[in-house]
């Protein structure tokens, strides 16, 4: 398809690149929701759930991939104001998709009644944010996997969890 045809039916390349965003967002959004919910145990599925970003993150020889919302928009948000809105929308469902797990574990007697849902659920998203610059940076897989199981073993301590890796 040439540029122009491109241009014409999305517009320019904000509006393209806004666009595949969007695509990737509803693309993942499934299985990152099954990757955490699909299991019982709250430490299994973190761990299910961080290997499998760390793959997608890790994609490309060349150039490590990743993730395209936080390695891309975030250098952006600044300056512009839809793609601010954009990330923070981004954040959002990421701190309410880990809140959210955090609830069912608790609600499953994994953690603790007086577990601080909103602490455990900053320090996930913190790791996967952690994780996405680092891939970006090159860091190899190996290492961030290591990076990931060491911060959910500390973050499930600090839960109180009954169960960890």
């Amino acid at each position: 398809m040439a540029r122009p045809s491109l241009y014409a039916a999305f517009g320019n390349k904000r509006a393209i690149y806004l666009r595949a965003v969007a695509q990737h967002i509803e693309d993942s959004a499934e299985r990152r929701n099954h990757a955490l919910f699909s299991e019982a145990s709250l430490a299994k599925a973190l761990n299910d759930y961080f290997m499998r970003i760390i793959a997608i993150y890790s994609e490309g020889d060349d150039y490590p991939l990743g993730c395209p919302v936080l390695s891309v928009i975030t250098g952006e948000a600044t300056a512009d104001p839809v793609m601010g809105a954009e990330l923070s929308a981004a954040l959002g469902r990421t701190d309410a998709r880990f809140r959210a797990r955090i609830v069912a574990a608790r609600d499953d007697a994994q953690l603790p009644p007086e577990v601080d849902i909103d602490a455990a659920a900053d320090m996930l998203a913190a790791l996967q944010h952690s994780l996405a610059q680092r891939a970006r940076a090159g860091t190899a897989r190996p290492e961030l996997e290591r990076i990931a199981r060491n911060s959910i073993a500390l973050i499930l301590k600090a839960a109180g969890a009954t169960q960890t890796l």
